[in-house]
């Protein structure tokens, strides 16, 4: 009795846990936390046995590691992928036209586009003429490759790569580029339902629930890797990070900014992780961040100048040539550089004129004062003075938060012992 319990449990488990369609949102760049969402995607699909799954593509390009990895998983997969360019405005470019050739089916939603996936490097430059040659080459014969396995039109991908041409959803299925132009998913099913498509060197005819659909949630860790994946946000997060560090450096004591460096650098190099990056440019950003600490200690103006171009110069050459991502651009590294160097600036001016301001109140009227220990003395600490963090020594171990009272000064270093008084 209880084995029949179980199995009708088991049964009721199971039609309510499968789905036949299973749909991914796919609106980013094409990288390595792409590359794992696609991987989860297509897993949780035959977890659920889902008949079919229809990735919805939206992307400027990205790297041709990632994107020859999910083109093979494509190739490898059991269940039919079908990559639909949508919603309306979107695009396949670059990388993404591969992405299309590389499914069992393509579809196109209307005013969509797809292709300029000629060779470019991360900054937009033309890479050298032999470099050039050559990868163009072993791109094209991907290409002719892919057109020729999934029976799409060889001419359109040739001239994607070599003339950067881009075309609409119309003249796409015109060319026989892709199989269906479909107004949105529940137009996409209606057409694909009893389509004949061959998976695995298999044929099958499409033939699924429509109302059966699930849309995968990504994990959340695989969001983040997104986000700080993206050439931008690792940029702006290793700068963060620096800056951050070289602020407590700077003026010991003040916390906040280090421990926000400290994180901002560990999310950046776990994106770094995953981004093709130049170690040339990694230098030039830290060289820019010691001029501009050299600049605070010795002002001329020189040495902030020279700051922001290697700052800008190594933003620009940070990321190695990519052979479908256009990265990032002059105008917006030297605004985001300029922009952090500022604040970097304005932060340590401000924390110079506060000791600055309280030193020339005169040594007689530090002498005495009460203030209180922010970072345990135990010969070294720091107190608190009059609203401003102090650098401290005393013969005297004194906790965090106990009273202290000035007994000289040295330079600005003060020399305290406990407030009895307290």
């Amino acid at each position: 009795m209880n084995g029949i319990l179980y199995l009708i449990l088991g049964l009721f488990f199971a039609v309510g846990f499968a789905k036949d369609v299973m749909v991914l949102k796919f609106h980013q760049p094409i990288a390595v936390a792409g590359e794992q969402i696609f991987e989860k995607a297509l897993a949780s699909a035959l977890e659920k046995r889902a008949k079919l799954l229809v990735v919805e593509l939206n992307t400027p390009g990205g790297f041709p590691e990632s994107t020859r990895a999910m083109i093979a998983k494509m190739k490898a997969s059991l269940i039919p992928v079908v990559i639909y360019v949508a919603p309306e405005g979107a695009q396949a470019a670059s990388a993404g036209t591969f992405l299309v050739y590389g499914s069992h089916i393509a579809a196109m939603a209307p005013n969509t586009t797809i292709g300029a996936a000629s060779v470019v490097a991360l900054d937009g430059k033309e890479i050298d003429h032999v470099m050039q040659k050559k990868v163009t080459n072993d791109i094209l014969a991907f290409a002719r490759s892919l057109a020729k396995s999934s029976g799409r039109s060889e001419s359109f991908i040739e001239k994607a790569v070599t003339d950067a041409i881009s075309i609409n959803a119309q003249e796409a299925k015109k060319q026989g580029v892709v199989e269906l132009i479909a107004q949105d998913l529940a137009d996409l099913l209606a057409q694909l339902q009893g389509m004949k498509v061959i998976v695995g060197q298999k044929n099958q005819v499409l033939a699924f629930d429509k109302q059966s659909v699930e849309v995968y949630e990504v994990p959340l860790d695989l969001q983040i890797l997104s986000v700080i994946s993206h050439p931008m946000v690792a940029y702006m997060l290793f700068l963060a990070g620096i800056y951050g560090i070289l602020f407590e450096l700077y003026s010991p004591g003040a916390v906040f900014p280090g421990v926000i460096g400290v994180l901002a650098l560990i999310l950046a190099s776990y994106g770094f992780h995953v981004i093709p990056f130049n170690q040339a440019g990694f230098l030039l950003i830290l060289v820019g961040a010691v001029l501009s600490i050299a600049e605070l200690m010795v002002p001329s103006g020189i040495l902030g100048a020279i700051a922001v171009i290697a700052m800008v110069l190594g933003g620009v050459f940070l990321f190695e040539t990519s052979f479908f991502y256009e990265g990032l651009s002059w105008v917006w590294v030297m605004m985001v550089s300029l922009i952090f160097m500022g604040l970097f600036f304005l932060l340590a001016r401000m924390v110079g004129t506060a000791h600055a301001r309280l030193a020339m109140t005169g040594v007689d009227d530090i002498i005495g004062a009460k203030g209180t220990c922010c970072q345990r003395i135990a010969l070294k600490g720091e107190v608190i003075l009059q609203g401003v963090r102090w650098q401290a020594y005393s013969e005297q171990v004194i906790e965090s938060g106990q009273s202290v009272r000035v007994l000289s000064m040295d330079g600005l270093v003060l020399k305290v012992t406990k407030d009895e008084e307290n």
